[in-house]
């Protein structure tokens, strides 16, 4: 009896609890390779609408800056990310490459193509709407937007030789969002997006107050689009995307008080 019970025991296997892992611990991150964006070519103009509303005004916007650059010479392509087809979440973050939609893959040729993107949406709780935030974070990925490198403080820029504008609309006046919000979306969209990732110089056209605004403010931000896209695209064709001024890549700014909200200038639809 004492002789089975001890060969019993002897032939148990033990086994042990996982062990318990702490979130706040280091995990590798996957690290794909990916192939650098190649240079951009001349001439090409990308504008990238990201509002979900296809009467919207930033649409009419995006569609008066797109006339003038075409004028200018320029070939434009547009892009309406309300119409693609993509995940706009990162669902494993950078642990695991997460394949990108036919769509995606189109968007990133787009602006591999352009030597100038334009971005036009309207602000939302001081940011981009959803669908630019999902293509910035689906896309702008490390490896071909930007890239860390071995014994290097700061990321290598991969979107180099490429300038940019950016088309906002915002119920907020000028002063509020200076003063208040301090800037928010530019500073995060603008300086933590597009020159992270390589963009310069970066321009902005900014309309302010779009609830209070008429329909000769709209009219007026409508040539002022125009003649926006034709400045670019002028730029665009003269290969004018890298200037800089005391070692900064300069930033323009081209507002008004008025509004930018949809294909019909009476909308309310920013």
């Amino acid at each position: 009896m004492g002789l089975s019970l001890v060969l019993e025991k002897s032939t148990m296997t033990t086994t042990h609890p996982a062990p318990l892992v702490s979130p706040l611990a280091a995990q590798p991150l996957a690290s794909p390779r990916r192939r650098p964006p190649p240079a951009p070519t001349p001439g090409k103009l990308a504008v990238i609408l990201g509002h979900p509303v296809a009467s919207s005004y930033c649409q009419a916007l995006a569609e008066a800056y797109a006339d003038g650059a075409r004028a200018a010479g320029a070939d434009v392509e547009t892009i309406h990310l309300a119409d693609l087809d993509f995940d706009p979440i990162l669902r494993s973050a950078f642990r695991a490459p997460q394949p990108l939609e036919p769509d995606l893959e189109h968007v990133r040729e787009v602006i591999e193509r352009a030597a100038h993107v334009a971005w036009a949406f309207p602000m939302w709780w001081v940011g981009p709407p959803t669908l630019v935030r999902g293509l910035v974070d689906r896309l702008f990925l490390p490896g071909w937007a930007f890239r860390y490198d071995e014994g290097k403080a700061l990321p290598t820029k991969l979107l180099t030789g490429r300038s940019a504008r950016l088309i906002t609309t915002m119920d907020s006046p000028r002063w509020w969002y200076r003063l208040v919000y301090r800037r928010a979306l530019h500073r995060a969209f603008v300086t933590g997006t597009l020159g992270f990732s390589g963009f310069g110089p970066v321009r902005e056209t900014t309309s302010y107050s779009v609830r209070e605004s008429t329909l000769v403010q709209r009219e007026r931000d409508l040539r002022r689009a125009e003649a926006d896209g034709r400045h670019d695209g002028q730029r665009c064709l003269a290969g004018v995307t890298t200037a800089k001024v005391g070692g900064r890549q300069p930033f323009s700014s081209s507002s008004s008080s008025s509004s930018s909200s949809s294909s019909s200038l009476t909308s309310t639809s920013r």
